[in-house]
């Protein structure tokens, strides 16, 4: 089955996956593990509480996309009627083939 995500689901999802990574980055920056050491964020409690904050964010809504698509995927598979190979309409009833 091919399914078709709305598009304000896939920008949840893009924006969730930035913020998660921002944040990530944000935090190893307080903690002076990535980055130029001249750089304000460099090892600062503070942009490890923002970062943490923004990855949580992040995570929430990359969550949040998850749970849209599951809600889309169910409501597709709802509204579509199951099509079983059992059902194969016949042209040729009982009582014709029983006269053959």
């Amino acid at each position: 089955m091919i399914f078709a995500l709305k598009s304000s689901t896939i920008a949840v999802l893009i924006i969730g996956v930035l913020l998660l990574l921002a944040g990530v980055t944000f935090s190893l920056q307080g903690m002076g593990i990535v980055g130029p050491s001249q750089s304000f964020m460099y090892n600062s409690n503070n942009w490890i509480l923002y970062g943490s904050i923004t990855a949580v964010v992040g995570i929430v809504l990359v969550m949040f996309s998850l749970y849209l698509f599951a809600m889309q995927r169910r409501k597709q598979q709802v509204s579509e009627p199951a099509v079983s190979g059992a059902e194969k309409p016949s042209s040729v009833s009982y009582e014709d083939s029983k006269t053959s």
